[in-house]
């Protein structure tokens, strides 16, 4: 049986007369039936336009209307997304892919049966991802604010069959539970963030930002009451962590095997949020955490130092 939001974008795929037979295939690709090279006429009498097409690459997405997008990933995950979007999306459409380095990471580390949480799951490229490879016991917590993402992250949990592993919460995560303005972004929807973007940084870059209200928890309130074992935590709040990891005390101290992935970004902490990301530093520090800056390879890069970690994103863990 075909998930409900999968076959209503195959049939809306095929139906699509100026999208051409590739992108049928592309559909039938997604469906599990690909045409099968028999169906095909022979060499001899082919056409130049059906040579054309049997030569063209199975296109890497299919516009499905309404700004959405269809694609497959390269690792197998099934993605529709926001093509007003000019972070994420380009890049997944062209490369197959995002941040390859961070999901290479999330998959080394990840296995059946474990917990995965998501704070700033956007779209639900790492949570699907995630989602899959924890498949087998495994549980993933989504958190995601902005409610045109979350639609999104919702459409793409059930795209790739995740029904049964995954919660989501379309909420933020703070330092505590309340409500507070999201800055949605228009264009890089990637970026949008609890900090208010200056007019200027927006002007320049063409873009702009509606505020709206929504709910936030702390992770604290959140899990501890559970007793919930995460085994890996990632956070990509666009310049929020050191709220985040505020609202988070008793989980680090509740949970000693817990492994973050969080992104390091000092402009958007200093520029976007008003604050110094020094006291995060340190909390991590006296938390026991030693830190990898996530590349090609895992290097190691000191806390203390911050100053000199490049932006991206970090894997934190504790020695045993």
């Amino acid at each position: 049986m075909i998930p409900p939001v999968l076959r209503s974008a195959c049939h809306r795929v095929a139906d699509v007369p100026i999208l051409g037979p590739a992108a049928s295939r592309f559909a039938k690709m997604l469906r599990g039936t690909p045409t099968p090279p028999a169906a095909l006429p022979p060499r001899a009498a082919d056409s130049h336009e059906t040579l054309a097409l049997r030569d063209a690459p199975i296109p890497r997405g299919v516009f499905l209307g309404e700004h959405r997008v269809l694609t497959q990933t390269t690792r197998g995950v099934r993605l529709i997304l926001d093509a007003r979007d000019i972070i994420m999306t380009p890049i997944v459409l062209l490369h197959g892919e995002w941040e390859p380095e961070t999901s290479r990471a999330l998959l080394d580390i990840l296995r059946p049966g474990m917990n995965f949480v998501d704070v700033g799951a956007n779209m639900g490229y790492f949570t699907s991802l995630a989602g899959l490879a924890v498949r087998g016991g495994g549980q993933v917590w989504a958190f995601e604010p902005d409610p045109v993402s979350y639609e999104f992250l919702a459409d793409n949990v059930a795209l790739n069959w995740l029904f049964e592993n995954i919660r989501l919460e379309r909420k933020g995560v703070y330092s505590r539970s309340t409500t507070l303005t999201l800055f949605k972004r228009e264009k890089y929807v990637g970026n949008t963030s609890l900090g208010e973007v200056e007019a200027d940084d927006l002007a320049r870059i063409m873009d702009r930002q509606t505020p709206h209200q929504v709910e936030v928890v702390s992770l604290d309130d959140y899990f501890l009451p559970g007793g919930q074992r995460i085994d890996l935590l990632k956070i990509d709040v666009e310049g929020a962590e050191p709220h985040v990891i505020q609202g988070m005390a008793g989980l680090l101290r509740a949970q000693p095997d817990m492994r973050l992935m969080i992104e390091w970004s000092p402009g958007q902490i200093r520029r976007t949020m008003k604050l110094d990301p020094a006291p995060m530093m340190r909390t991590l520090q006296e938390h026991g955490f030693r830190a990898h800056f996530i590349g090609t390879q895992l290097e190691p890069v000191d806390l203390g130092a911050f100053d000199r970690i490049p932006h991206g994103m970090l894997l934190l863990d504790r020695a045993a």
